[in-house]
């Protein structure tokens, strides 16, 4: 059995599969909820499917870009699960992820997602040899860079809603949006098997997770005496 989490948007997953194919899925988990709830929601998941935690071989996490605290907390949970049960770890980007949901007939994508109150995370993929290739890294754009991609000749997917709530009444896109295939549990689900059958697992020591941009860090104010 593998887990599955994703905090990297403003709801938390978590998901049970078998093999890459999920078998049951959280309720969404509100934001600054994921600390007390992650837990129990993947108790509730592995009773669901008559599983304990000695039948989980693999843990897949959603990398991000996405929310501090959120990928935090999955990150250490499926880092803290791995060193419990000796279970295997793969780190999967979520904008990887969001573009394996689309067909791979449309060639060419972009995912968004949000990052932050009016900024977006994104970076461009192509179709290649079979596999979702990044042509370009991952990076953080503000609200009018990215409502400038609805003018470009380059299918989107991802969080295109809060897109669409900042972008100007006159801005019209030029193509249609990707449809997605299926959810991006789904998908990390799949993808986190594929690779793990074929040995490429992730070192839960080195895994980090992925932000559009560093975090805002704020420096201790000094003790007085």
């Amino acid at each position: 059995m593998e887990l599955i989490l994703d905090a990297s948007s403003k709801v938390t997953r978590a998901g049970v599969a078998s093999q890459g194919l999920l078998m049951w899925t959280s309720e969404p988990l509100p934001p600054k909820e994921h600390t007390r709830r992650l837990l129990p929601a993947i108790v509730t998941g592995l009773h669901a499917t008559s599983s304990t935690f000695d039948d989980v071989v693999l843990i897949v996490v959603a990398l991000g870009p996405g929310p501090f605290n959120g990928l935090r907390v999955a990150l250490s949970s499926a880092k803290g699960f791995a060193a419990a049960r000796g279970a295997a770890i793969v780190g999967i980007s979520t904008l990887e992820a969001e573009a394996y949901r689309c067909p791979p007939a449309i060639g060419t994508v972009r995912p968004i997602l949000s990052a932050g109150r009016t900024g977006f995370a994104t970076a461009l993929f192509a179709w290649q040899d079979g596999v979702w290739t990044p042509t370009e890294d991952a990076r953080h754009v503000d609200a009018a860079e990215a409502t400038r991609f609805l003018e470009e000749h380059v299918y989107l997917c991802g969080e295109i809603d809060a897109l669409m709530e900042l972008a100007p009444a006159s801005v019209a896109p030029t193509r249609c949006f990707a449809a997605a295939r299926e959810p991006r549990l789904e998908v990390l689900a799949a993808l986190g098997w594929q690779r793990y059958s074929a040995g490429c697992t992730s070192s839960a020591a080195a895994l980090q997770p992925e932000y559009a941009r560093p975090p805002h860090i704020t420096t201790p104010r000094e003790r007085r005496p």
